[in-house]
């Protein structure tokens, strides 16, 4: 019996999306024009290796055709370790609109981030709040950010393989 797995990140998509857990806000800036904005608790070193959901077939279908090689393997894909500030910076370039990567705290994102009001719920479907085992989203999602602002250069805690990634789908 052979056997692989896909390990994915977040998506790509939802650093443009609303309402998601790298949602941007659009806001006026001290000359009264619009900015786009990523108040991410990441730091300047901070990278999250993101994946682009159309990619995902490329990678599964590697696996399917594959299958000695990949026996065994964990394809962990991704398509960049994204750094905010360089994100800012192309989008910035790419449309014309000021953008920029905010540094916050994690305490400044669960004050007012996309997922606050959520923030002290059980984390998980049929756990209730309490419960030795159980952590909130807050506690969740903190660990989170932690992985990726130590993931940055592809050096820290989330590393990828991105000569095997190139090989697999160079495009």
């Amino acid at each position: 019996m052979r056997m692989a797995t896909f390990t994915t990140g977040p998506y790509i998509e939802m650093a443009t999306a609303l309402g998601t857990l790298v949602t941007l806000k659009i806001e006026h800036d001290k000359t009264g024009e619009h900015q786009v904005l990523w108040r991410l608790p990441l730091t300047n070193d901070g990278a999250i290796a993101h994946v682009s959901i159309d990619d995902c077939e490329q990678y599964v279908r590697w696996l399917f055709d594959n299958q000695e090689r990949a026996d065994g393997m964990d394809l962990a894909m991704t398509i960049e370790h994204v750094h905010y500030a360089e994100l800012a910076a192309a989008f910035e370039h790419v449309t014309g609109h000021k953008a920029q990567f905010i540094n916050i705290s994690s305490e400044e994102r669960w004050k007012d981030g996309p997922m606050s009001s959520r923030g002290e719920n059980a984390s998980g479907v049929q756990v209730n709040k309490g419960e030795p085992d159980s952590m909130t989203v807050r506690e969740n999602f903190t660990g989170f950010w932690h992985l990726w602002r130590d993931s940055g250069y592809n050096k820290g805690l989330i590393k990828r393989d991105y000569k095997l990634l190139d090989a697999i789908h160079p495009k």
